[in-house]
């Protein structure tokens, strides 16, 4: 069965948001309310529905590092890279959700010329 299934709408990251699992550092591919997509450049060793802290760091908007606890959801390869979703879960302290939320929001807004 292919297609859509995550309930919320996702933003686009561009790879702008660093993260890193244990020794294997990574990029966000794009974020939504419950979690995100995680490019990796080489396989590591995970496993669905693995609980996993994972260190995030978001230079652009002046955030990070921080951590956050999240469960590999799917795991695939795909255009040269290991790719994982990742869903967030309530673990995570309420200022590290907020930290998240604020990346998230940053990606949901309408792109803008910078003046």
């Amino acid at each position: 069965m292919n297609g859509e299934r995550r309930e919320g709408m996702r933003a686009k990251s561009f790879a702008r948001i660093l993260i890193t699992i244990e020794d294997s550092a990574g990029y966000v591919a794009d974020v939504s309310p419950n979690g995100f997509r995680g490019l990796f450049p080489n396989f590591f060793d995970i496993e669905k529905n693995m609980l996993l802290e994972i260190n995030v760091s978001f230079e652009e908007l002046g955030v990070g590092p921080f951590s956050v606890f999240a469960k590999a959801r799917w795991t695939k390869f795909s255009d040269g890279a290991f790719e994982v979703g990742f869903e967030l879960m309530p673990a995570c302290g309420r200022a590290e959700l907020l930290l998240f939320e604020r990346i998230r929001y940053y990606y949901s807004q309408p792109f803008r010329e910078k003046t």
